[in-house]
C-alpha cells in the first residue's frame, strides 16, 4: 500500500497487483509487442485506478519515446482577448492529435521555462517571439524535438500584426478628419518592440494619406500622463492620439479629464484590445478588436508538421501567416 500523503508510484501498483514493476510499466505505458495476458493487464489497470495512480510525465515520455506535452512560452504581455483566443485555438488544434498544451509566461532569458521543460518533458516548445540559437539548444537538450520559431525560421513579414493595427488606428482617426495624429508608447521596456511596430504602421498610414508624420510620447512609469499631455498640446497641434493599448488609452483619457480637454472635441483617443473596461470609460473608448484564432491555428499546424503528425503542403501559400483583420470598435472617444 502507498504511504499516506505520498505520491503513488508504479512500485505501489506492482505490489497491489502482485506483478513485477516492469510488467506495470509495460501495461501503464501501453508498450507494444509485449506478451502480457488480458487478465494481468486488467489486474494492473484496476490496481492503478484504486490507488489513484497518475503517470509521471517525464518518465512516461521517455518510455514511449515521444512526449505528449507542448510548452508555449508567452512573453510578458498585458492580458488580452486576442492572446486568449490564440492560446485556445492552439490548444484545440494540438488536442486533436493527443497533445496537451502547457502555457508559461516567460521572462527575456526564459530560465523558468527551461526548468519547466525539464519537469514536463515537452515534445515541442513554441513561442510568440523568436528563440535564439542558445535557447533552441537548451530546449532540445531537455528533450524537445521541435522549437519554434527559431533562427532557421523566416523572419516575420513586414506586414505583421503590429503594423496592421497601427495602420487601422491612424486610418480611423484620419477618416474622422484628424490631420495631426500622435502615438503613445507604454512604459514597460519589454513591450517597446511591439509598440514600435504599431507606431510604424500609424506613421506609415498617416504619411500615405499626405498627413504630417505621427509624433510619439511614452507613458511615464507612474502612469500619470498629465504633464506630458499638457506639454504635447502646447508644443504641437495634436488633435488625436493612437495608444499602444486600452490601458495606455485610459491614461490619456484621464490626463485629458484632469486638464479639462474635452474628448473627442479637443482630443480623440483610440486604443487596442477592446478589453471589457473600454466600453465603460468616460467617454467609452474607441478601440481595435482582432481575433487570435487564425494565428493559433497557424502555430498548431506548424508544430504538428515539425513533429511529423501531419503532412505539409496545401499550395504555395500554405505556410504563409494568416491575414490580420483588425476591426475598429467605434465609440464616443473618437
Amino acid at each position: 500500500m502507498a504511504r499516506r500523503g505520498s505520491r503513488v508510484t508504479a512500485a505501489d501498483v506492482a505490489r497491489a497487483s502482485g506483478v513485477s514493476r516492469s510488467t506495470v510499466s509495460f501495461v501503464l505505458n501501453d508498450v507494444p509487442n509485449q506478451t502480457i495476458s488480458a487478465a494481468t493487464r486488467q489486474k494492473v489497470l484496476v490496481a492503478a485506478k484504486q490507488l489513484g495512480y497518475t503517470p509521471h510525465g517525464p518518465a512516461q515520455a521517455l518510455s514511449r519515446g515521444r512526449g505528449s506535452t507542448v510548452l508555449l512560452c508567452l512573453p510578458d504581455f498585458p492580458p488580452s482577448a486576442m492572446v486568449g483566443q490564440l492560446v485556445a485555438e492552439l490548444d484545440r488544434g494540438l488536442a486533436v492529435h493527443g497533445l496537451m498544451l502547457v502555457t508559461h509566461t516567460a521572462g527575456p532569458d526564459r530560465p523558468q521555462a527551461l526548468a519547466l521543460a525539464a519537469a514536463v518533458a515537452p515534445v515541442a516548445v513554441v513561442g510568440l517571439m523568436p528563440f535564439d540559437e542558445a535557447q533552441v539548444a537548451a530546449f532540445r537538450a531537455r528533450g524537445a524535438r521541435a522549437v519554434l520559431p527559431g533562427p532557421e525560421d523566416p523572419p516575420p513579414p513586414r506586414d505583421d500584426a503590429g503594423r496592421v493595427i497601427g495602420v487601422a488606428q491612424a486610418g480611423h482617426l484620419a477618416a474622422r478628419g484628424h490631420t495631426r495624429i500622435g502615438y503613445v508608447h507604454p512604459s514597460e521596456p519589454e513591450l517597446r518592440p511591439m509598440s514600435d511596430r504599431r507606431y510604424a504602421g500609424a506613421d506609415e498610414a498617416a504619411r500615405g494619406l499626405g498627413l504630417p508624420a505621427v509624433t510619439a510620447r511614452s507613458l511615464p512609469a507612474d502612469g500619470d500622463f498629465t504633464a506630458l499631455l499638457r506639454g504635447w498640446l502646447a508644443d504641437e497641434p495634436v488633435t488625436a492620439v493612437a495608444a499602444f493599448n486600452d490601458d495606455v488609452a485610459f491614461a490619456v483619457l484621464h490626463a485629458a479629464w484632469i486638464l479639462g480637454v474635452r474628448v473627442p472635441d479637443g482630443l480623440a483617443v483610440i486604443g487596442v484590445d477592446d478589453i471589457a473596461q473600454a466600453r465603460y470609460a468616460c467617454p467609452p473608448l474607441t478601440t481595435i478588436r482582432s481575433s487570435g484564432k487564425p494565428f493559433g491555428a497557424m502555430l498548431a499546424r506548424m508544430v504538428l508538421q515539425r513533429l511529423g503528425l501531419i503532412r505539409g503542403g496545401g499550395g504555395p501559400d500554405a505556410d504563409e501567416p494568416p491575414v490580420w483583420t483588425p476591426d475598429v470598435v467605434a465609440r464616443a472617444s473618437t
